[in-house]
């Protein structure tokens, strides 16, 4: 099929299992996806303490989550240690795809903030009464949004329930990405996307294909990281979703 992305080669560093609808709506464009997904995720055993959090749900006002990865993942420990998650909990989530994915475990987000970050989510939560709130995070996520509900006199309880690794395994292939220098677009989604990517081609010699690529990011915070790292973020949709980045792409080339 036809479409925007015709005949541009654009890399996908997102995890595969992940990232089919990605890679699915790049190929519906008419472009070809190079998978190298540059991290793998990985559960979590719970601290005791965090366990005993779990137990004391009802004691909650609020269940806050970042990422489809923080809603699985939690879901899996609480089907772990049988616990249902309370009703009456209150759900905030940052995201139209966090959303979506706990709609499918049968809740309803009570808080999406218009611009899909932290910060705004934090924003939204400051004018709520003020409580107890849940954060079911990754171990790499950073405190941002624990210290502004804080000062927003709210009672925050982290826990960390999985953990975000480089993948090793994808070397070969970002080798040859990077010798063949075909491609035209690097896509990242995180921070993390971003500095696995290039600790993993820190022995190659990637000079002429950082010239040849556009670098597209999903948010402010992951092209700030690209900065960090010398390099350019060429394209950065105003909203942060697979979808705005594809066509984020799209327009960039037209």
């Amino acid at each position: 099929m036809s479409g925007g992305l015709e005949g541009l080669k654009i890399i996908n560093t997102r995890a595969i299992a992940v990232s089919k609808a990605f890679s699915a709506e790049i190929e519906a464009q008419g472009g070809t996806v190079i998978q190298a997904p540059v991290m793998t995720f990985q559960s979590l055993p719970l601290t005791p303490s965090s366990v005993a959090v779990l137990h004391e749900l009802n004691s909650f006002d609020w269940i806050v989550w970042t990422s489809g990865n923080g809603v699985r993942f939690f879901m899996e420990q609480l089907k772990a240690f049988n616990i249902t998650l309370p009703q009456q909990l209150n759900i905030a989530v940052v995201g139209s795809k966090t959303a979506q994915i706990i709609k499918n475990y049968g809740l309803q987000p009570d808080i999406i903030p218009s611009r899909f970050t932290a910060e705004m989510l934090a924003a939204a939560m400051q004018k709520k009464a003020k409580g107890r709130v849940l954060l079911p995070l990754g171990k790499m996520a950073k405190q941002e949004l624990e210290i502004a509900l804080q000062a927003d006199g709210f009672e925050t309880y982290r826990v960390n329930v999985y953990d975000t690794v480089c993948n090793e395994k994808v070397k070969p292939v970002l080798k040859q990405i990077i010798e063949a220098n075909t491609a035209d677009v690097v896509t990242f989604s995180s921070p993390s996307a971003v500095r696995f990517f290039c600790e993993l081609t820190a022995s190659l010699e990637c000079s002429l294909f950082w010239e040849r690529v556009a670098i597209a990011c999903i948010g402010q915070v992951t092209a700030g990281e690209v900065v960090r790292q010398g390099l350019h973020p060429a394209i950065v949709p105003e909203t942060y979703t697979a979808s705005a980045l594809i066509e984020s792409i799209i327009h960039y080339y037209q």
